[in-house]
């Protein structure tokens, strides 16, 4: 499988934005970001405006494998400043979302730790996100520990983000 910069300006990404609030979306094309609460899957709250570059990876940074396109999450945050990067994962159905969108998470961090180094980044976090079940409700401790120890990332199930 030959490497891919997921960084690289051949792919979409958005432009960096400072704002206090946004959300991310997904039309089933590309993940975006939005003021548009309507069209919000993930609120991400930046009350110290960081710049934060918003790069939607399903769809775009295309990874094939075996003659398959590889199961990859909606989109990436990276703020410079703080060495942060963020996996997100959105999902709107009822049943196993959960474990959906972890594997999809996985899955992208995994192929992204072989392309880059992830030490590179102090703060990784991976949020599994679903605008009906904005609070998941039974605890998920042992799987968050689990995909940390697997792939050095902070899974979190909510659809909010707060950038510090």
């Amino acid at each position: 499988m030959p490497s891919i910069n997921y960084f690289h300006p051949s792919y979409k990404r958005e432009e960096p934005r400072t704002d206090a609030k946004f959300g991310i979306g997904d039309d089933g094309k590309l993940a975006f970001t939005t003021f548009d609460e309507e069209k919000t899957v993930v609120e991400v709250r930046n009350e110290a405006r960081r710049s934060v570059q918003f790069t939607p990876i399903d769809h775009n940074v295309v990874v094939m494998e075996n003659g398959n396109e590889r199961s990859q999450c909606d989109g990436m945050l990276h703020i410079p400043a703080t060495r942060e990067l963020i996996f997100v994962e959105m999902k709107t159905g009822e049943r196993k979302w959960v474990t959906e969108a972890v594997e999809q998470l996985e899955s992208t961090i995994n192929h992204f730790a072989a392309n880059h180094v992830v030490t590179d980044f102090k703060k990784r976090s991976a949020y599994a996100a679903n605008n009906r079940y904005p609070y998941f409700q039974s605890s998920k401790m042992e799987m968050c520990e689990a995909f940390r120890a697997r792939t050095k990332f902070r899974l979190n199930i909510t659809n909010r983000i707060v950038i510090k």
